[in-house]
């Protein structure tokens, strides 16, 4: 190391021969290490400033422990390794296409789960608006003699607001014992009712089912509460009035039930003409 243009000499102290039975530690193969050596890092530092290399060319190979990704934390993998693969171009990682193929997996199987689960919150919340709208028609009554006691109508409101949110807050603490365990009786089938002995241990309680079951108890709390508020301001004078006035829905009103006869008939219609295509797209993939 002299700053001359001579060639740089280096004395072979050891010669080794990789273990393979170690497991994964090599990632070459024997034959590739015939012609390297290796140096320390003052050794290759000071070759770098005495010879004034213009640029070097280096590997780095890592083990990652891939047992700690998951399904919380595999876009954030994923987004990392795109950095890395844009300011490198020499940059390859070994799980990046499988990691790809996730997110593009995930995102399918999320549309398809709210194109499933769509019809039945909006059933649910129809069923929900039905069952509050007899309940209100039976207590229509009470209401009224309410009314006809001085009772407010904001009082009536508050009254029935107090009596759901307490129907909420127990169904909220029982459907998320009841969903949880339900969620790992389903994580250990291999199919359609083949149930068998699996680790679910990674299926647990978040508090993101928590956010869904607030919001799922906010819109419970609304639905019901509408029938109620159309029937607060009734007295025994215009219940009885109204009981011989026959109020038309607003779905007859609208003519509601016939657009949507006619939107089920068009799609059953396109799905009909598009359904051996989409059978080819699942079978491909």
């Amino acid at each position: 190391f002299d700053g001359s243009d001579e060639p740089a000499k280096f004395q072979i102290e050891a010669v080794f021969e990789p273990d393979y039975s170690k497991g994964n530690y090599w990632y070459h193969t024997e034959d590739s290490y015939k012609n390297a050596f290796y140096v320390s890092t003052d050794t290759l530092n000071k070759l770098v400033s005495d010879y004034g290399f213009v640029s070097i060319q280096f590997a780095d190979y890592q083990l990652l422990d891939y047992t700690q990704i998951n399904a919380d934390n595999a876009d954030l993998y994923y987004n990392y390794i795109t950095q890395f693969k844009k300011a490198d171009s020499l940059f390859s990682c070994s799980f990046y296409d499988l990691l790809t193929e996730y997110e593009t997996g995930k995102k399918t199987v999320s549309r398809v789960l709210f194109v499933l689960e769509l019809p039945c919150v909006v059933i649910l919340i129809l069923f929900l608006y039905m069952v509050a709208q007899k309940l209100a028609e039976s207590e229509e009554g009470e209401i009224a003699v309410l009314r006809s006691r001085g009772v407010k109508k904001i009082e009536i409101i508050l009254m029935y607001i107090m009596q759901n949110g307490m129907i909420c807050v127990l169904a909220v603490v029982l459907g998320l014992i009841l969903g949880a365990g339900l969620g790992k009786i389903a994580a250990s089938t291999d199919g359609f009712l083949q149930f068998a002995i699996k680790d679910t241990s990674d299926y647990s309680f978040t508090a993101e089912m928590l956010f869904y079951a607030v919001i799922a108890s906010v819109i419970a709390i609304i639905v019901t509460m509408i029938p109620v508020v159309l029937r607060a301001a009734i007295t025994i004078v215009t219940q009885k009035s109204n009981k011989n006035i026959r109020v038309v829905p607003l779905w007859e009103k609208s003519f509601i039930d016939v657009i949507l006869f006619a939107l089920s008939g068009y799609l059953l219609f396109d799905y009909s003409r598009q359904k051996e295509s989409l059978a080819m797209s699942v079978i491909q993939g």
